[in-house]
């Protein structure tokens, strides 16, 4: 407790079994889990080796595996799985949101991890492979928790509290709110036997049922506080022993010692007797939230909403079960310190409540709604019997018993106490009958005689006994006793109240020490206010509503204004955009236009002179093509002068051949005397003649053909006038040269003619 003190924070489970026998698991309330490891020597604190996050909630319960490697840590949400020699997280196991997770553990010796539910489900796993290997079958609730409701079974929780298993890992043992002992077998997964714990055994103490384990034994012990417990062997079988022998009784015990030692404790509600009626708390729960406390949250707001909603029921039960208790104004304070210590069992909270009110505060309703006088009248016979000058000076300031006695029992002592003094103080008092509750008032106030002998003013004493941590829980308890050694019988509280009586069952006991008549008019007011107060709230809901309605209409015509404000300014404002837009685009065609008339200009300027470039190389083109047709020209009229010139020389040794032949007598044939050879030579001359015709026929060919193809060129090059310039042109040359080709081939055929005529001479020569 010393090492886990250290860490400041509150402790929710612990675990040893790692592997390093000095080092041990904390679960904190912040949810987080520290390794925490022991010096050698044992003293000092402990030493942080490695803090385990990953839980959002309080963690409940830590499992190590049997080989101190692996760990399991859970919370109601979410199971982890750590392991310890890494410091890392190896899985998160989640669950569904609406079932809460209950336990989570390794099975000793096997590799198997069980789960448990809120639902009463049990699952074994696969802890390798986390594989589910089965559900072990549970049976059906007893009748007496059966014929709970939806709600009060949901407050009163699972019916499995504690769960264990043999040593041998073969079996698993489980009880909680029942005196039954479930057991099953882990190899065939089937229910082993339901043994039943002994009858004496009381229905309140059920909640008490738990399971420890003694491993070196070899054991599993089932114990009841205060009846008995029972040990299951490893074979199956089950033993009773008693242990209210070796130990005294409860009851016994706290008087000889007041204080319990360790903080962190809560009531036994053992000690109050609870009968958990079930059927009287359903018919109770059922019937919803009490008007007198629909606003209770709004008056008491607190952190926990849980504890608020809890809070809520348990007053709006104790008001349906008693009218008196809707119209005490008081009774939140009261119950609070109750309600939160059996805040997860909500027909314990109530019930607990119930008990303190019936006993503890029974006889302070008797004047209401005026505070309880014969109970402050006992704490003043007190206080003046064993401190008269203290009274004396009280009643002197006019401090009554209002002022240092009623605060006190309104909120049961816990506004001047802290928690844990609290609960030491009603340690004692569950021990005593009630009314021992009033020595402590009484000697709250005689030990704080020094303090308020310097007080002169009311509002000091009032202060003074809201103010907290002002005396010490043993002073009280010590006080107390002392008062009750020294009060004389006929002022002493505990005759003058009567003793202890539990609820009892199977109904509630009905409450009825008060002024009726009163408090049911109270009620019947209070109702006719509350009604008034909900037509007025109606109509102020209504008006409220009509006032939110014209505002609204107000700021949607303001609203509409204001737009349509903005569009004519923005209309206004389109319009000179407009204006603008449209001188621009103006002046912009002006510029448009002198850019298109100079650009139509300076093309006109480019085609002007383009044309004139044009012109200049078609007129260079004629010049040289008529150069070079002239040049062609010139060369054919020299080649037809020289043909025509052979043609006159030809024509001139016909004609002397003629002259000869005429002389001769014979036609066109010299004389006999030489005629012969003058024959030969003029054929050879005639053959010359006909070769020199070929050549100029060919000659005359290749020229057409240039021709030709000078046309082909001046159709692709230039403009129609140039082409027909040389078209003209070339048609004249080619009319000039088969003009020249027709004289020469009419030559030629008159040179044949004349050959032949030659040749037939000779032949009939």
């Amino acid at each position: 407790f010393e090492h886990v003190l250290h860490t400041r924070h509150p402790c929710t489970a612990l675990s040893f079994g790692l592997r390093d026998r000095r080092q041990f698991l904390a679960a904190l309330a912040d949810g987080d889990v520290r390794l925490l490891a022991i010096g050698q020597s044992g003293s000092g604190p402990a030493s942080e080796l490695a803090t385990l996050s990953g839980h959002s909630a309080a963690v409940t319960g830590i499992s190590p595996h049997s080989g101190g490697r692996y760990v399991l840590t859970t919370d109601p949400d979410v199971t982890l799985l750590w392991d310890v020699d890494a410091r890392s997280r190896l899985r998160r196991l989640s669950v569904r949101e609406d079932v809460q997770l209950l336990l989570a553990s390794f099975v000793p010796t096997r590799n198997l991890i069980l789960t448990a539910f809120r639902d009463d489900s049990l699952f074994l796993w696969d802890s390798e492979t986390l594989q589910c290997r089965g559900q072990l079958p549970t049976p059906p609730p007893p009748l007496q928790l059966s014929g709970l409701s939806t709600g009060a079974e949901a407050e009163l929780g699972p019916r499995y509290r504690s769960l264990d298993f043999t040593p041998d890992g073969r079996q698993l043992v489980a009880c909680g709110q029942t005196r039954q002992v479930h057991v099953w077998d882990l190899d065939s997964l089937q229910m082993a036997r339901v043994l039943e714990l002994p009858a004496n055994l009381r229905q309140h103490q059920r909640r008490s049922l738990a399971l420890t384990s003694s491993w070196r034994f070899g054991r599993v012990v089932c114990v009841s506080l205060g009846a008995g417990g029972g040990r299951i062997h490893p074979g199956g079988g089950i033993s009773f022993v008693s242990v209210t022998g070796r130990f005294p009784p409860m009851p016994q015990l706290l008087p000889r010692r007041p204080l319990m030692p360790q903080p962190g404790r809560r009531l036994e509600p053992t000690l109050l007797q609870l009968p958990e009626n079930t059927a009287a708390f359903n018919a109770l729960y059922n019937k919803g939230i009490h008007p007198a406390f629909l606003t209770l949250q709004d008056r008491f707001p607190l952190r926990s909403n849980k504890l608020g909603r809890v809070l809520q029921r348990s007053l709006s039960c104790v008001a349906f079960w008693s009218p008196l208790f809707g119209e005490a104004d008081y009774l939140p304070l009261l119950a609070f310190p109750f309600v939160k210590l059996f805040q997860n069992s909500q027909l314990h909270s109530m019930e607990v409540l119930m008990t303190v009110l019936t006993n503890w505060c029974g006889h302070w309703f008797e004047y209401f709604p005026n505070p309880p006088l014969n109970i402050l009248a006992i704490i003043e016979n007190l206080i003046a019997y064993h401190d008269k000058e203290l009274y004396a000076h009280l009643c002197a300031r006019g401090v009554t018993s209002e002022i240092l006695a009623w605060p006190l029992l309104q909120t049961l002592l816990t506004e001047v106490l802290t928690r844990e003094e609290w609960l030491s103080v009603w340690d004692c008092l569950l021990c005593h009958p009630p009314g021992y509750l009033l020595y402590f008032v009484a000697g709250f106030t005689l030990l704080s005689r020094g303090p308020l002998l310097r007080a002169t003013e009311v509002r000091e004493f009032e202060l003074y006994y809201r103010q907290p941590g002002c005396l010490g829980a043993r002073d009280l308890v010590k006080q107390a006793r002392q008062l009750r050694t020294r009060t004389p019988a006929e002022i002493c509280p505990c005759r003058l109240l009567p003793a202890f009586a539990p609820l009892g069952g199977p109904q509630y006991p009905l409450f009825n020490r008060y002024p009726v008549f009163i408090v049911d008019y109270q009620v019947r007011e209070r109702d006719r206010l509350r009604e008034e107060e909900r037509r007025y709230l109606e109509e102020r809901r209504a008006l409220e509503t009509a006032q939110r309605r014209s505002e609204t209409q107000r700021a949607e015509e303001a609203a509409w204004c204001r737009q349509q404000e903005l569009l004519l300014a923005a209309e206004e404002r389109r319009r000179a955009m407009l204006a603008q837009e449209e001188t621009t685009l103006r002046e912009q065609r002006r510029q448009l236009a002198a850019e298109q008339r100079r650009a139509r200009v300076d093309e006109l300027a480019a085609l002007t002179a383009q044309r004139q470039r044009l012109r200049a190389l078609q007129s260079r083109h004629r010049q040289v093509e008529a150069q070079r047709l002239g040049d062609q020209l010139g060369r054919r009229q020299r080649q037809t002068t020289a043909a025509d010139l052979e043609d006159d020389i030809i024509d001139d040794e016909a004609d002397g051949l003629d002259d000869d032949y005429d002389d001769n007598g014979s036609p066109g044939l010299m004389p006999q005397s030489g005629g012969a050879s003058a024959g030969f030579g003029l054929v050879s001359e005639l053959e010359g003649v006909c070769q020199d015709n070929g050549r100029l026929e060919a000659d005359v060919g290749r020229l057409l053909d240039r021709l030709q193809a000078a046309r082909d060129r001046l159709k692709t090059s230039g403009s129609a006038a140039v082409r027909k310039q040389k078209s003209g042109l070339n048609a004249g040359t080619a009319a000039s040269l088969q003009a020249a080709v027709a004289a020469a081939a009419a030559n030629a055929e008159g040179h044949d003619d004349d050959d032949a005529t030659t040749t037939t001479s000779q032949s009939s020569y």
